[in-house]
């Protein structure tokens, strides 16, 4: 390969990962409750604070995974959100130690938390 086209693939290569990385979370895929659910990973503080906020809806059978780096009691509430969801709080074993079913979202601003502290949130439609 010419100098010139190795030095353009080894640039543009990692350039374009880090674009498709940046413009499309990562996501994860996890079976609940015999289930196949296609999760958005919230992982920054800016993605935690948006959320599912602002969004029409959510596609059948996914969520949003928000993962904390360590244990917390975390207030989550139905800010500038469409539609219902599930918040099911899973501490650092992934043992689930509590269930907010069907939050509309005129419970703003009212907020919701776990009974002790969590390491994962998971969002989702109702079931």
């Amino acid at each position: 390969m010419p100098r010139r086209a190795s030095l353009a693939v080894t640039t543009l290569v990692p350039l374009i990962l880090a674009a498709i990385f940046f413009h499309h979370p990562p996501r994860q895929t996890i079976i609940l409750d015999g289930k196949k659910i296609d999760l958005e990973l919230a992982q920054t503080p800016e993605e935690m604070t948006r959320g599912l906020s602002g969004r029409e809806g959510l596609p059948e059978d996914s969520g949003m995974l928000f993962v904390y780096p360590e244990d917390t009691v975390p207030a989550f509430w139905m800010k500038d959100m469409r539609f219902p969801i599930d918040i099911i709080w899973l501490d650092k074993n992934w043992m689930v130690v509590g269930i907010e079913k069907n939050l509309l979202p005129s419970t703003y601003p009212q907020t919701f938390s776990p009974p002790k502290p969590i390491r994962y949130v998971l969002e989702k439609n109702p079931s």
